[in-house]
């Protein structure tokens, strides 16, 4: 079993993900999953209350609904009020937040289609189209590299044409150049 970090919020931000809140569920589900696993404290989560109890089950439980609990923001506390289980917990969260249905993926798609870079870096918009694609992709639904890359391209303002203009030159590093953030500083060197 995974040791106990007397900074648990601090153990989230060093795998890398943000609290859940009510616009980040894919991400967090998938990093909390893999936190929990790390832990050996999956095993509790992901079945319904054992029929056997015995100390170590009740144990594991209690680190399992600690862990998911600080890993909330705030605002989902309301949701978990009262509920005994990790995998309690784990289920309201999957229930609220859960995006498979056609009216999700049609949402996300076309939240993904008509965003534009406004705010924050260029890896930050690239990180946050990911999760949109995630998110399509958990719906059931397909955004293909080239189309992912072309609507970054199209997004991108028009001090970055220089740089457009070397990605197009050589399609296939694209993907890769696109999260290059010292490419964000040259063309903001160049463009004033």
């Amino acid at each position: 079993m995974g040791e106990s970090n007397s900074n648990d919020r601090g153990a989230f931000t060093k795998y890398g993900f943000r609290l859940l809140n009510s616009t980040n569920y894919d991400h967090w589900r998938q990093k909390m999953f893999f936190f929990l696993y790390k832990e050996d404290l999956w095993k509790v989560t992901e079945k319904p209350k054992p029929t056997e109890v015995n100390l170590n089950c009740i144990a594991l439980n209690r680190q399992a609904m600690s862990r998911i609990d600080l890993g909330i923001e705030d605002t989902q506390l309301k949701h978990i009020v009262g509920l005994t289980t990790a995998h309690e917990m784990w289920t309201v969260f999957e229930k609220i937040y859960s995006t498979v249905n056609v009216s999700s993926r049609h949402h996300f798609h076309r939240k993904f289609t008509q965003s534009k870079w406004t705010f924050g870096t260029m890896a930050e918009y690239i990180d946050q189209m990911q999760d949109l694609v995630f998110r399509i992709q958990r719906a059931g639904g397909k955004v293909r590299d080239e189309e992912f890359v072309f609507h970054i391209i199209g997004a991108m303002p028009d001090s970055w044409e220089t740089f457009i203009s070397g990605l197009e030159s050589n399609p296939p590093d694209m993907l890769t150049r696109l999260h290059d953030p010292e490419a964000e500083v040259r063309v903001r060197e160049t463009s004033g």
